[in-house]
């Protein structure tokens, strides 16, 4: 099966031959590499990513799923996935990031209390 932005997670786990709890598995690989992608580059989406590291990305996920005897992923299911885990990370990460914010100048906007301060 060839990836498509209508492709659901019930095909894709089928085309990765993974059962539900292998998939739970696969899942947290690749969170774990769009979440180094995002730290070190937070406005890439995968599409955006080198060649090079899209296989690197591949080859370690695919390392990771053969230490747990799962079936290793082909290109589409890894594309498929690493869209939808990049926009994700970076979803949480903005969201992380204006909640600091918030939290920053809510403190720096209330005068001095001696009682709810010391």
């Amino acid at each position: 099966m060839t990836r498509s932005a209508r492709s659901t997670v019930a095909d894709m786990r089928t085309a990765a031959g993974h059962s539900p709890l292998q998939w739970l598995r696969f899942y947290r690989y690749t969170k774990k590499e769009a979440r180094i992608i995002n730290k070190a580059n937070p406005n890439w989406t995968w599409p955006d990513v080198p060649f090079n590291d899209m296989e690197a990305v591949k080859q370690r996920v695919n390392a990771q799923l053969a230490i747990d005897n799962i079936p290793q992923v082909n290109s589409d299911v890894i594309w498929w996935r690493m869209i939808l885990c990049m926009r994700d990370v970076r979803a949480h990460a903005s969201a992380q990031a204006s909640a600091e914010a918030t939290v920053a100048d809510t403190r720096q906007k209330r005068p001095f209390d001696p009682v709810r301060d010391v």
